[in-house]
This record gives structure tokens, sequence and C-alpha cells, in this order.
């Protein structure tokens, strides 16, 4: 194999697992978390023999995302007590909904799986609700197909599907595809979300344009229209004071990245990059703090990781084509 070949294979899977990374950590643009359905619940008050569960189940739902030790104590013992083997589908689904509110995607994906086997046992089950998160917890686990596949039965119900719910499948859908490298299906996809009004779609048709410019240019360092946010404020100058401070903060991430590599695998973030802050204010006149702007989406996620290692958990990419540049009119011209 060419030496080209291998270096091009190479840049594919970086982007792929910066992908992942993103899905995995359900940052912006990443697939959309299933909401509980506002509808009448077939599954309540719980059909037949699932009614004597029904107390436990309400433990289950009302356990908040992130909730205190106490409350996530409470429903741990309640879903012991449920999943037995003989679990009807709803005490199933309640069960995989938790499971995806604690993060346990692989208990998820197995009881929302059994959950649909078992959905003709209860009349007007919401399969579609259970497929959606079925796929979600399959996207965690980075089971592309797998989670493509039930995008996939979702979508193909369209009939059944309301519209806010056809354009999550349809977000959900594309950026699956979009990480499994499927571009030209991705694109597809998210085409027809962003026609039926989604501008989360509009934002990942962005982010593909600027993974295949980056493929087509064999180099992550290409110009883009993304940035790296670690910081935000309310004035201007608490802008000036918040980069000052990013710029303290990165000093020993820039320090432990060291120069530019000049590489082209997309693989590191250089301290060059990190020192590159500017200061954007956006359409609701606040502004925000951002690294090495007018990037590639790949290298933007890169340096958001870094930005994260250096302690910036809040740092997340944006688009910046709808922002103004003001670092030249907020600073004074610096020496060097």
């Amino acid at each position: 194999m060419s030496a080209r070949r291998v270096a091009m294979q190479r840049l594919r899977r970086a982007i792929a697992m910066i992908l992942l990374a993103v899905a995995l950590t359900v940052g912006p643009g990443a697939p959309t978390p299933p909401a509980r359905a506002e509808t009448a619940d077939p599954c309540l008050p719980g059909p037949g023999p699932e009614a004597g569960a029904l107390a436990g189940r309400r433990v289950l739902r009302d356990y908040p995302e992130g909730g205190d030790g106490t409350a996530l104590a409470a429903a741990r013992a309640a879903a012991a007590r449920l999943a037995t083997p003989d679990a009807g589908p709803c005490t199933r689904y309640d069960l995989g909904r938790f499971y995806l509110r604690t993060g346990d995607y692989d208990l998820a994906a197995e009881q929302l799986r059994a959950a649909l086997a078992g959905q003709d046992q209860v009349p007007g089950f919401d399969s579609l609700a259970a497929w959606n998160a079925l796929g979600y917890a399959q996207l965690q686990t980075g089971a592309l197909d797998a989670a493509a596949a039930s995008f996939q039965t979702q979508r193909a119900q369209a009939d059944r599907i309301p519209p806010e719910a056809r354009i999550k499948t349809l977000n959900n859908l594309g950026y699956t595809q979009m990480l499994a490298g499927q571009y030209d299906l991705a694109e597809a996809t998210l085409a027809e979300a962003e026609a039926a009004g989604s501008l989360l779609a509009t934002r990942n048709l962005e982010v593909l344009a600027s993974i295949r410019a980056t493929i087509g240019a064999k180099d992550p360092d290409i110009p883009g229209t993304f940035g790296a946010v670690v910081a935000s404020a309310r004035s201007e100058e608490t802008a000036r004071q918040e980069l000052a401070r990013m710029r303290d903060r990165l000093a020993g991430a820039t320090a432990a990245t060291g120069p530019e590599t000049g590489t082209g695998t997309g693989t590191g973030t250089g301290a060059g990059a990190m020192r590159r802050l500017s200061i954007f204010r956006m359409g609701n006149g606040s502004f925000s703090i951002v690294v090495a702007p007018y990037s590639s989406y790949p290298k933007a996620e890169e340096l958001r990781r870094a930005a994260v290692t250096a302690g910036l958990a809040g740092a997340y990419v944006s688009s910046l084509g709808q922002w103004e540049d003001v670092t030249a009119r907020l600073l004074p011209p610096q020496d060097g």
C-alpha cells in the first residue's frame, strides 16, 4: 500500500474518532437524546401484571439525569427489583430510558431490545420512541451500523411520525451516517431534515462540508468556518478579561503540546494553535473567546479536546459564520 493511501486512511480514522468522541459526549450537533412522549402513554397505569410494577417504574421515570446520590440510589434499587426475566415491555422500556440517563448504554440497549421484542403485548406501544432510544444507546457504544438500522426502522414508519419527531429521526440518522463515513447518505438525510426546518441539520451539513474539504485537501490544518469556544462574556470589558484569563489557563496546555508538528495526520494541536485566541460578538450581543478561529471542523474539535484536557470542561466547537470578529477593535496591537 502506498504511503499516500496510508496517510489518507489515518486521516479518515482520525476524523471518525473525533466525531465519535463528540457523539459520546453529546456535544453541539450530536444526536438528540430521546424525549418522553407528551401524548397518552399506553404503558400507564400499566397493562396486566405490569400494573404491580408501576410504583417502581414511576421512580425510574421521575429520576432526573444527574440527580443527587439519594435519588440515584433509590432509582437503582427500583431498577434492580424490576429487571427480572419476566419483566414486561413497558417495564423494560422504562428501564432502558433510566439506563440512558445514567450512561449505562449497554444495559439500556439490552432492555430496549427486549421491550421492542415484546411490544405486541401492549396495544399502542410507542415503538417509535423505543427505536429512537435504542438507536441513541447503540450510538453511544459505537455500534454505528446497529444505530443506523434502528433509526432507519423508525424512519420507515414516516406515516406515524409527528413532524418534530421526524426531524429528530432524520438528524440522528444523518449524524450516524456521517460518523460511519457514509458522507453521501449523510448529506441526503441531513438535507431532508434541513428542508423540514432543522437548524441542527444546517450545522451538521457545515460540519460535513468541512470534513470533506479536509479529506480532499489531505490536511486537517486547512482554513474553515469553525473554532473552539473556551469562554463567554456579557460585556466588552469582561470579554477582554476572559481572554487574558484564558491565555493564562491555556499556558500549561501549550507547553504540553509543544510546537506544530506539520505531520498532516490531524492528531496534534500544537502550541501555536492554542495561543491564537480571538473575541467574537454573537448574535445575542454577548461575546465568546475562541481558540484558533476559522479552522476546519476536525482541527477545531482537536483544539476543543485539548482545552478540556486543560480543565475547560465547557469548551465546545461552533461555526463562526454568523459571528463578528471584534478582536482588533477590543484589543490593542501586540508587539511581536
